[in-house]
């Protein structure tokens, strides 16, 4: 009998420890997606052709669009319990953000997103598999301008 008490104690305690960790992880993902986008050092863009095969692949360096961006990101509206949606097609942009969060380190990969363009000019927005958010036409708008840019 006391090698299940011990083992109930054990598997609880560690219950416990999982569910808070995942707590805190969840909330360090909410932070940095939310989180000043000031720093906001880079953003790799593939884009993904129609037929689903992988197309160009682009490096954002430039200032000005960095900013936009990051507003535009900044502006995503998170539903962390929802399910990531099943999608009739796969993203139209695979984009890795990347942020300068220490002036003495190299700039850190915090993200990467899938992006859809929906045809109501919204975007759905997937945040490494796990989770998923939408944004408005205005914000939509600004990253097709500078993701798909040719």
């Amino acid at each position: 009998m006391k090698k299940w008490t011990n083992f109930i104690a054990v598997f609880l305690i560690s219950l416990f420890l999982i569910a808070g960790c995942t707590d805190i992880n969840n909330q360090e993902v909410e932070q940095t997606s939310h989180s000043d986008m000031k720093q906001l050092f880079k953003v790799d863009v593939q884009k993904v052709n129609l037929d689903g095969s992988n197309g160009n692949f682009v490096t954002i360096l430039d200032k000005d669009n960095l900013n936009l961006l990051g507003v535009a990101f900044g502006n995503i509206q998170w539903d962390q319990n929802a399910e990531p949606p099943l999608m009739e097609k796969r993203e139209d942009i695979k984009a890795s953000l990347f942020y300068d969060l220490d002036k003495d380190k190299e700039p850190k990969k915090i993200a990467d997103y899938a992006i859809w363009f929906n045809s109501d000019e919204t975007a759905t927005i997937n945040m490494d598999g796990r989770i998923s958010g939408e944004l408005d036409k205005v914000n939509a708008k600004i990253l097709r301008g500078i993701l798909i840019s040719d």
